[in-house]
């Protein structure tokens, strides 16, 4: 079964914003996609899609549920490795091969050098990568797996 990470980031990004990161960290853009991903990279047989999601208040997830304590936690951590509100989350669905973990902070890395965000790559375990280290995992050609996916 395939995984992902979210991106977090306290910048409001346009879906312009979000094409020109996805075309710079050598994606495509898929604006008629069925799934409804807004765009993706692919190398060989590894591949990410990236979806654009809705902020919430933090009181309650995606789904209207209520956050329990380790979530709320999770969250206070994240916003303030982040340095402020989250504006937008991006969720990164992570194709089967190794590489798409390489592309996934490719594309986290190709984000942070723009605005100020974070991965969270678990949230049920509760990993969070600030903006410093998705840079040295890309600069150790890194990858977000051992950390819950």
């Amino acid at each position: 079964m395939s995984a992902g990470v979210g991106l977090y980031s306290s910048h409001d990004i346009t879906e312009e914003e979000l094409a020109e990161v996805i075309l710079q960290a050598g994606g495509m853009l898929t604006p008629d996609s069925p799934a409804g991903y807004f765009g993706g990279l692919i190398e060989g047989e590894a591949y990410v899609w990236v979806f654009r999601i809705p902020c919430y208040d933090g009181v309650f997830d995606n789904e209207g549920n209520p956050l329990d304590e380790d979530e709320i936690v999770l969250l206070d951590q994240a916003k303030v490795l982040l340095g402020g509100e989250f504006q937008t989350w991006i969720y990164i669905h992570l194709g089967r091969e190794p590489g798409s973990q390489r592309l996934a902070v490719r594309f986290a890395y190709t984000c942070c050098q723009r605005w100020p965000c974070i991965v969270d790559s678990d949230e049920k375990k509760g990993r969070v990568f600030s903006s410093q280290e998705i840079e040295q995992l890309y600069k150790e050609d890194g990858a977000f797996t051992g950390y819950g996916l």
